[in-house]
């Protein structure tokens, strides 16, 4: 009984051995199967070890670029069309179109002109990529005048802090969507998108808080971008919109939302060349501290009505050429406009020739010196109440009113002539004029 107990131990004991390493081996299986299911790009994601970026090249069958030079790292691993090749920055490339995978250790903290001039890149995806530690985007596209498709997937929340330059001269891109960005701690948005003229639609994420300072030429030179939604950005920092949509020539409507402007000091040529820019509400504009409106909306010609609602403007003093060549205006009111710093108004309404109307701000103007071509060519202009003007200082009123044809009355009061050195042409091309002095 004693033996025939310790053979059934015995097979037991080998029964549960074989169980446990029945299991081990299901386990593995099971394990194995999983990471074969779960992307390559997701492995990557969980370990946190590797960055990828998956580029569609335009190989020319020769040596070219994929990375730029001026780009301070060199990928750890090249893959093209799935063989892993040398990590270097350029590569022999034969004819056709090709699936390049760069491998980037984590942890980087810039990718400044990474891809800068690299012409062949056609799409770039960077859904596996970690932007946790990045710093700096500057120029990251610069002149990557083939690129037609950026895509950065669920972006884990990268914060950059310089993103000037960021697609400027990407001629062919046409979509960015950039609404996993969290940009409020760049302080500049200038050049962002110069030159994209393919562009027709950009997505920014909110920034409730911003500290932008700068957004000079952002959007300029986007020929194809027609309506742009800025509401989610905080404004409150921003200085300058210095050329921020100049010859955008398609562009029909900015939604600003409920901007906070108090810090904007200039915006000179921010919609010059805007033809297709019929009207634009900015009554929201806080202008208080504004100083340069010089070329704002210069040969928007198909521009019929502006709203700057009530805003003052106690520091301004350019607003050279402000209206000239928008021959579609009808009428300008500019009366809340606080113009007694205005230095220069040398041909601001120049070309206005449907303009009827123009309503001048309601203070003195004891700062002025420039007014030269100020009203040429309002060929429907009948009056003009200059009463408030004070032009002690002004030196020069050549072509003032030349060509406004049916110009009939001038209310003027304070015309002082004592400084004024040029007169050429004040009138040529007019009719009849009558002054009237209060």
């Amino acid at each position: 009984m004693m033996v025939a107990t310790k053979i059934v131990c015995l097979q037991n004991e080998g029964r549960k051995r074989i169980r446990k390493y029945f299991l081990f081996i299901l386990k593995i299986f099971l394990f194995s199967t999983l990471i074969s299911c779960i992307s390559a790009n997701e492995v990557r994601r969980l370990d946190g070890s590797v960055s990828t970026v998956i580029l569609v090249v335009e190989g020319n069958g020769g040596e070219q670029k994929i990375v730029s030079d001026e780009f301070e790292l060199t990928p750890s691993e090249i893959i093209v069309g799935g063989k892993s090749v040398s990590n270097t920055k350029t590569y022999n490339l034969e004819v056709g179109t090709f699936d390049v995978t760069l491998k980037f250790n984590s942890g980087l903290t810039t990718l400044a002109h990474m891809f800068k001039s690299v012409t062949n890149i056609k799409e770039v995806d960077f859904s596996g990529f970690d932007f946790s530690s990045v710093e700096s985007m500057h120029g990251m596209f610069l002149d990557c005048s083939d690129l037609q498709r950026v895509t950065f997937g669920e972006a884990n929340a990268p914060a950059p802090t310089d993103v000037e330059e960021l697609f400027q001269g990407c001629s062919k891109l046409e979509f960015v969507d950039l609404s996993k960005f969290d940009f409020s701690n760049a302080p500049s948005f200038n050049e962002m998108f110069l030159d994209c003229g393919e562009l027709t639609e950009v997505k920014f994420g909110n920034m409730p808080s911003s500290s932008i300072v700068s957004m000079k030429e952002t959007f300029q030179n986007c020929a194809k971008l027609e309506s742009l939604d800025l509401s989610k950005i905080n404004f409150s920092k921003v200085t300058t919109m210095e050329k921020m949509f100049n010859n955008c020539g398609c562009l029909k409507y900015v939604n600003f939302g409920n901007i906070d402007s108090s810090s904007l000091t200039t915006v000179k040529a921010m919609f010059q060349l805007c033809r297709q820019l019929e009207s634009i509400d900015l009554s929201q504009f806080e202008l208080s501290n504004m100083q340069n409106m010089e070329m704002m909306f210069e040969d928007c010609s198909n521009l019929q009505n502006v709203n700057f609602g009530t805003s003052a403007t106690p520091n301004l003093q350019y607003m050279r050429q402000l209206f000239n060549g928008c021959s579609s205006l009808t009428s300008a009111d500019l009366f809340n406009f606080n113009i007694v710093h205005v230095i220069d108004m040398d041909m601001a309404f120049k070309g206005c020739s449907n303009i009827k109307e123009i309503k001048l701000g309601n203070t003195g103007t004891s700062s002025l010196k420039q007014m030269s071509q100020l009203f040429e060519g309002c060929s429907k202009l009948t009056s003009i109440d200059l009463t408030r003007f004070d032009t002690t200082q002004v030196t020069t009123m050549a072509s003032m009113f030349k060509d406004c044809s049916s110009i009939k009355y001038i209310y003027i009061d304070n015309f002082q002539t004592t400084s004024i050195t040029d007169v050429s042409s004040m009138f040529s091309g007019t009719s009849f004029f009558f002054f009237e002095i209060p």
